[in-house]
């Protein structure tokens, strides 16, 4: 049981805290209450105890991102979450390739037991044609 609040952060890009409640998120109900005009901005968030918050942002920056709790002790629990943005179609909003070096995922070189590439990214075939280098 939480004792109490979670602070949520989230790296390389700003949310918009859409609404907030206690107890379970019921999307029947609580869709309702969502501020979608001048929602306020944050890259940190309060997910009150035994509660809930609705946030949205946009997904312009290409790269893995975390989003975590900000106590130390939960971070280690595992109370954290990886997104992937992909890359967009122009130099200015795609990744540059990875080092030639890179071990790749699946190859367990250098004694490395890496998954397969496919657990990290999910990229359709369009996005990877768009992208310069790929």
């Amino acid at each position: 049981m939480q004792s109490d609040s979670n602070p949520m952060h989230l790296h390389g890009h700003d949310m918009f805290v859409l609404a907030h409640g206690l107890g379970n998120y019921d999307a029947a109900r609580d869709v309702a209450s969502y501020n979608l005009v001048d929602p306020p901005l944050k890259n940190t968030v309060v997910v009150p105890r035994l509660g809930w918050v609705a946030v949205r942002f946009v997904a312009d920056n290409p790269g893995t991102w975390y989003i975590h709790c900000h106590f130390d002790f939960h971070l280690s629990m595992g109370m954290v979450a990886v997104f992937i943005v992909e890359d967009g179609s122009t130099v200015d909003t795609s990744l540059p390739p990875p080092p030639e070096d890179l071990p790749k995922c699946g190859s367990n070189k250098g004694g490395l037991d890496l998954p397969p590439v496919e657990f990290f990214y999910l990229q359709n075939e369009q996005s990877r044609k768009t992208v310069p280098g790929k």
